[in-house]
């Protein structure tokens, strides 16, 4: 799936009454000069039902931003979809806050926490 946002912010978007089934790629283009806003959530996908054995893209290639902000992809549920609906919205987020840049010390799951030189 290719989504472009355009320079005013604005984005593709796929409205289906049926079942989608997502899997493969999705990309994602931005037009010069964009800036989006924090915490700006843009919808690509909204659909009635979506597949639960293909619920969620295999991978996404995404933009990088500006100010230490990065575009995630948000898969919710929606029920004015009714039963089982979906959509698949596009959420700018801040880098420094999931990682706590500038409280002291950051962390990382999985990080190691000691690091000793083998010579």
């Amino acid at each position: 799936m290719i989504i472009d946002i355009g320079p005013r912010g604005e984005s593709t978007q796929v409205d289906s009454t049926g079942q989608a089934s997502l899997g493969g790629g999705l990309f994602v283009n931005l037009a010069p000069g964009v800036t989006l806003p924090d915490a700006a959530s843009l919808p690509i996908l909204t659909a009635g039902s979506i597949n639960a054995a293909e619920s969620t893209f295999d991978v996404a290639f995404l933009p990088g931003l500006d100010n230490n902000k990065f575009l995630r992809v948000d898969y919710a549920g929606n029920d004015s979809f009714g039963p089982g609906g979906g959509a698949v919205n596009l959420s700018v987020a801040d880098l420094t806050a999931l990682l706590n840049y500038g409280q002291g010390s950051a962390s990382l799951p999985g990080s190691p926490t000691r690091w000793q030189s083998r010579t």
